[in-house]
């Protein structure tokens, strides 16, 4: 039987272009599916992704004997924008974000995945609408990170730490959910 495997390049910002992709190059066919999703052909692509496009992708791929195997890839789109971390520690550098803009307002969302090339600091305040922290991710508050909204921790190894606070500062309700460490929070 033929081995197939199933990649992304995510996790992705809403409106950007998911690349889904399959391996190995050169096989009779490729049939995908997912969240209300189907094509043919070894490498896709998807404009202007929505958080309706997050789930499982499943790629089937026959060789020339028509034996078949399929892989999955899971997909993430987030409304709002990821942590990157290309070109710095910083927060408040652009570059280390998708798409290209720096969170500074209570209408933005945040994503800070696991496995960036950088872990993120904010050293000056910041604010942010919703604040997502996957596990094994480290986040330093060199000064204070302000959450209009809700914060979730991933889990395992998510670490916020620092002396600056990770400040609670919206109007009504709101959440610390998930599991990790937060050394200094205010509510």
């Amino acid at each position: 039987p033929v081995a197939v495997s199933a990649s992304n390049t995510g996790p992705y910002a809403a409106g950007q272009t998911v690349s889904i992709n399959s391996s190995p190059a050169g096989l009779a066919g490729y049939a995908w599916s997912g969240p209300s999703y189907t094509a043919s052909g070894q490498n896709q692509t998807i404009a202007n992704a929505t958080s309706a496009n997050s789930g499982v992708y499943t790629v089937v791929s026959t060789d020339a004997n028509g034996c078949t195997a399929s892989a999955n890839t899971t997909v993430s789109v987030y409304d709002g924008v990821v942590w990157t971390g290309a070109v710095s520690q910083d927060w408040n550098v652009a570059g280390n974000w998708n798409p290209n803009i720096v969170p500074n307002t209570c209408g933005v969302n945040v994503l800070i995945p696991t496995a960036t090339a950088n872990s993120p600091v904010v050293f000056a305040p910041v604010t942010v609408k919703n604040l997502d922290v996957n596990n094994n991710v480290s986040l330093t508050l060199l000064d204070n990170l302000i959450v209009c909204g809700n914060a979730t921790l991933g889990g395992v190894g998510t670490d916020i730490s620092g002396v600056g606070h990770l400040r609670f500062a919206g109007v009504g309700n709101q959440t610390l959910g998930g599991t990790g460490y937060v050394e200094n929070l205010s509510v």
